[in-house]
């Protein structure tokens, strides 16, 4: 049985300040765990692959969750860096293809799309810094390593269809930049 991010991370002794401040993974012994993680908005939606297409460049939206495999992802550690810890590919479950900043884009306002995985694309590669909320969950903001930017709801728009897109980060008081990882162990 994969343990939660919750045992995971009192087990691997980083119980941190719930104050809302953010910790980024900086240990060799701090990375997500190898299990299947729903990604959801802070009002719920979870995040999907478009209609679960199989296909790349399916587009990447917010959605009501129902904990099909094209709502659920895969954190694969791939390395570490001194200043921000553990670098990781998101992997969708039905599809087998990466989280992707489309085109490779380093720009504001470009789409999250699924593709094939790349080894070495860092539109591919993502950071995430976290916090663990008072019910053990892990919340935060996500980062794409080739542009810098974080994960964002196009436009604020929280909402069914909602798309995802990348989008210079600002802070913990952006909701629309601010998600929920759970384990499919551990649903919310």
């Amino acid at each position: 049985m994969a343990q939660t991010f919750s045992s995971f991370i009192i087990k691997s002794g980083l119980v941190c300040s719930l104050a809302a401040i953010y910790t980024p993974y900086a240990a060799a012994d701090s990375k997500l765990p190898d299990e299947r993680t729903t990604i959801r908005t802070h009002k719920g939606f979870c995040l999907d692959v478009q209609g679960g297409s199989l296909e790349n460049s399916a587009k990447v939206i917010v959605f009501r969750c129902h904990h099909g495999a094209n709502q659920e992802w895969l954190w694969e550690a791939l390395d570490v860096d001194a200043n921000n810890g553990f670098w990781y590919r998101v992997r969708n479950v039905n599809s087998g293809k990466c989280l992707d900043v489309q085109g490779g884009s380093v720009a504001p306002g470009a789409s999250l799309i699924q593709f094939d995985c790349k080894k070495n694309a860092k539109n591919q590669q993502f950071w995430l810094k976290w916090l663990v909320t008072d019910d053990g969950f892990v919340d935060g903001n996500i980062y794409s390593r080739q542009s810098g930017l974080c994960l964002d709801i196009k436009g604020g728009h929280d909402e069914q269809g909602g798309r995802l897109i990348q989008w210079t980060c600002g802070g913990p008081a952006k909701d629309n930049q601010y998600f929920r990882m759970e384990s499919r162990d551990n649903p919310g």
